[in-house]
């Protein structure tokens, strides 16, 4: 039996942006660990109404608009691979309540949630951080969609937020509380 299908093949541009912070990487990794609370799908999972879902997004986020989904030491796995001392670390970071408005407007969103972010370090004491432009990648997928790319605009927004609040922690000298 032969599978029939129908395919599109589509070139879309995507905005990547990268920050340096003149700020010490360690110090960085901390406060964004620290401040973020951690995705957990089992809890996600027990809500039965939305009221249940948003608190129970909202007890992961420790007042932030974000979670962090997951970790990849890359820096851990350069060391392993080549023996090469790297700091880098891929977060994934969302909100679920989030995701879920931009989907409810468009299901395509669902690709480019959560947000990937790599914070590594390219020169000393200062930390570099690349991502996707959550407008730009939306937009790429529902261009014809303002509501959805509006949603993403505004997580561009919270994102650039969380950044300035852990930069301003670490020149002020507080000390994250977690470590790494």
């Amino acid at each position: 039996m032969a599978l029939e299908y129908y395919s599109t093949l589509a070139t879309r541009s995507v905005v990547h942006r990268t920050i340096e912070l003149p700020i010490d990487w360690l110090d960085f990794v901390t406060h964004l660990q620290d401040r973020l609370g951690r995705y957990n799908e089992t809890t996600l999972s027990a809500a039965t109404n939305m009221t249940d879902f948003q608190a129970a997004v909202d007890n992961m986020r420790r007042g932030e608009p974000f979670s962090i989904y997951a970790i990849y030491d890359h820096g851990h796995l350069l060391n392993l691979v080549d023996g090469r001392l790297a700091k880098a670390i891929q977060y994934v970071i969302g909100n679920s309540v989030s995701a879920t408005t931009m989907t409810r407007h468009d299901v395509r969103a669902a690709q480019s949630l959560p947000i990937s972010l790599l914070v590594w370090q390219r020169r000393e004491s200062w930390t570099t951080i690349e991502f996707d432009v959550a407008a730009s990648m939306i937009g790429a997928l529902c261009e014809d969609n303002s509501e959805a790319v509006a949603a993403a605009a505004r997580i561009d927004v919270l994102r650039e937020e969380v950044f300035a609040k852990i930069f301003e922690d670490v020149r002020a000298g507080r000390k994250g509380g977690n470590g790494l």
